[in-house]
């Protein structure tokens, strides 16, 4: 296990937990690869979750920040995502996967 702001662990059942940290706003099509943030997966990636943050985030719901995660492009080694956002606040977003 690697407790760090990139970091994974080892869950029961033979399951493997990662999260990490994305600072950008690129809204073109990126890929963040398993084994550069932390650690490819000895199988499969079976999801990948997201949730934006920034600095000074506004408290108004007219201003947001999307990660797509193009589902198509997940694997055991790496994911590609589009970063969307109405408002520069947004720098950046956290993210976690789950496989074996």
């Amino acid at each position: 296990p690697l407790a760090a702001n990139n970091g994974y662990t080892f869950i029961a059942g033979g399951l493997l937990l990662q999260w990490g940290q994305v600072t950008s706003v690129a809204h073109s099509l990126q890929t963040l690869t398993f084994a550069t943030a932390n650690k490819a997966f000895p199988n499969a990636c079976f999801a990948v979750f997201t949730s934006a943050y920034g600095s000074n985030v506004p408290s108004t719901t007219n201003e947001q920040a999307t990660i797509k995660v193009v589902k198509a492009t997940v694997s055991a080694t790496s994911f590609q995502w589009i970063y969307e956002t109405t408002s520069a606040t947004y720098t950046g977003f956290y993210w976690w996967a789950i496989g074996n």
